[in-house]
């Protein structure tokens, strides 16, 4: 009599033992999987160091008429001059402070306003060395998408590239600088492993 629900008992044991099984392996398979990626691969992807440096223009350092000093009075910039001297939009200039950087051109003293949506395009024309009529703007994001989050703060201007990478750019409007870059192939294996 009592054979009966410890036989069915029994069923169901080894039953749930076999598809919980199968379920935990495949999400064991997976885990390995997209951790083998990130490995190998990487996480998001993001603008490296080397690759920003390698884009950067030459400074024109005979079109510098202002010292550090000079462009932090021109910001009215208070605390000691921490500048860095850097090209933006073809002009030398300097930026002063983080978070919130002001950049001032150190040839005119002129501080840089916020650059709109076609300048930003030229920027990352510059900065990938293709034609102006490939880059087109897609949006300006006001809060950080997956490709941002934790990185960047906006607003930030997205822009895509024509090209057989599916590259998109992201330029700050604040400082006129490529901040993130993409490709499709980076994104889809960011999906695989990290996301």
């Amino acid at each position: 009599c009592y054979r009966r629900p410890v036989k069915l008992l029994r069923k169901t044991v080894i039953l749930a033992h076999r598809y919980l099984g199968l379920i935990a392996g495949v999400v064991a398979v997976i885990w390995f999987a997209t951790g083998i990626t990130m490995m190998y691969v990487g996480g998001m992807p993001r603008l490296t160091p080397d690759r920003r440096l390698a884009s950067l223009p030459a400074i024109d350092l005979s079109r510098v008429r202002l010292t550090a000093a000079q462009a932090a009075a021109r910001a009215d910039y208070d605390a000691a001059p921490d500048a860095t001297l850097v090209t933006v939009l073809g002009r030398p200039a300097y930026r002063f402070g983080r978070p919130d950087p002001v950049t001032v051109f150190a040839d005119t003293g002129d501080i840089l306003d916020p650059v709109g949506p076609e300048t930003a395009a030229a920027i990352a024309s510059t900065f990938l060395d293709v034609p102006a009529e490939r880059i087109a703007f897609v949006e300006t994001i006001h809060e950080n998408d997956q490709w941002t989050l934790g990185q960047i703060q906006p607003p930030l201007h997205k822009l895509r590239v024509a090209d057989d990478l599916g590259t998109e750019v992201y330029v700050s409007p604040s400082t006129a600088d490529v901040v993130q870059l993409t490709t499709r192939r980076g994104r889809m294996l960011a999906w695989v492993s990290t996301i």
